[in-house]
């Protein structure tokens, strides 16, 4: 579900027995069909968050050998993938059930994505994209190798994977099996960034300054942009993965320079920001304010594009501490993996703190139903 969340919405997703209590293998749970997966990494965790309560309604633990691991949620609907960035391994938690099944061991260094109810793996260093069957995580289909390096991949909306080439100055799309023709967004070596916007791609390129939209009639839209971009240096700017919208903001690294791209009417605008050098994540956007992930200070910086100005930070760890900060079912998500805090925020920028380490939820050691809309225990 994407687009704005109406006041005082608790969507809850029946899925089967209304007691909670039996065992697992028995039990189904109901989850807030506005929510997300987020780690509790010293806990071994993996946590749902109902997000227009902000509060946790389903927890699991992730299996043994994952413990203490850097772990990485893929989600796409009822698609929920536990990643182990520190050994490859992928496993399948089934929301129903709050269990991990399947577990493979994919590789290390994979990128692992899912989207449009598809599921694909990306071989950066070897240039190998594949199919993958989202449950039982084997492969589908035939594979496709394009030239390595390969930049950070996403998928669009119909469901068909895209990869930045830097190597030929291009973006390649694969999907059932096979590779479409490629589309040229630079020169050979050139820095590319991809974001899906609104479920289209778009591609960053810092060495030359210009942003590339691929509309799905395969249509191109060029835009040039400001020549700070170019001073972003080696790894080129900082860009999300996906946005809600279809404005995507790029944060120049050393430039203080905050560009924000409509892609919709090939429209920009530009922002010189004083802060101070920290390390800081992709910026995410939404409603008109954009976010930015200060992992030195563990804090959202916002940015009021509208009114340009800088709004109070958002406060998610409280100290240095690496933040994984998403858009999903059209709210902000900012996860302190390592931590028991996490943060979500709506579109008017108000936001609810989060407690991972919550027990009374469907999973915990002390399992309670969880009330159903509209009834006495309901939140609001």
């Amino acid at each position: 579900m994407t687009g704005q969340v109406a006041v005082g919405l608790v969507g809850v997703l029946v899925i089967g027995a209304a007691v909670y209590g039996v065992g697992v293998a028995s039990a189904k749970y109901r989850l807030a069909d506005v929510g997300a997966w987020l780690t509790a990494r010293s806990k071994g965790l993996v946590v749902h968050v109902n997000g227009p309560a902000g509060k946790v309604d389903g927890k699991t633990a992730v299996v043994p050998q994952m413990r203490g691991h850097n772990i990485k949620i893929v989600q796409d609907g009822a698609t929920v993938l536990i990643v182990d960035l520190d050994t490859g391994v992928v496993s399948r938690l089934d929301p129903s059930q709050l269990d991990v099944g399947t577990s493979r061991p994919l590789g290390k260094g994979l990128q692992v994505l899912a989207g449009g109810g598809k599921a694909y793996t990306v071989d950066s260093v070897k240039g190998v994209v594949q199919e993958i069957d989202p449950v039982g995580l084997a492969p589908v289909g035939a594979s496709a190798t394009l030239p390595p390096i390969l930049g950070q991949a996403a998928i669009d909306a119909r469901g068909a994977l895209w990869v930045p080439v830097a190597r030929s100055g291009e973006v390649a799309a694969f999907t059932g099996g096979s590779l479409r023709p490629p589309v040229r967004v630079g020169k050979p070596g050139d820095a590319l960034a991809l974001t899906m916007a609104a479920g289209d791609p778009v591609v960053t390129n810092s060495t030359a300054a210009t942003a590339t939209v691929v509309k799905a009639s395969g249509a191109t839209l060029t835009v040039s942009l400001p020549t700070s971009v170019r001073r972003a240096g080696r790894g080129g700017v900082l860009a999300p993965a996906a946005t809600d919208g279809t404005t995507v903001p790029l944060l120049v690294p050393g430039a203080g320079s905050l560009v924000t791209v409509d892609t919709g009417t090939g429209r920009y605008s530009s922002t010189r920001l004083a802060m101070p050098k920290h390390r800081y994540r992709p910026p995410q956007m939404l409603g008109g304010k954009v976010y930015i992930p200060d992992e030195t200070a563990g804090a959202l910086i916002v940015y009021d594009s509208a009114n340009n100005r800088f709004d109070r930070p958002v406060r998610v760890s409280g100290g240095p501490a690496r933040l994984d900060v998403f858009v999903r079912d059209g709210l902000l998500w900012a996860n302190d993996p390592s931590g028991p805090h996490a943060v979500v925020i709506d579109r008017q920028g108000a936001g609810k703190g989060v407690d991972k380490y919550k027990d009374q939820v469907p999973g915990g050691r002390n399992r309670r139903p969880i009330p159903l809309p509209g009834g006495p225990e309901a939140p609001p």
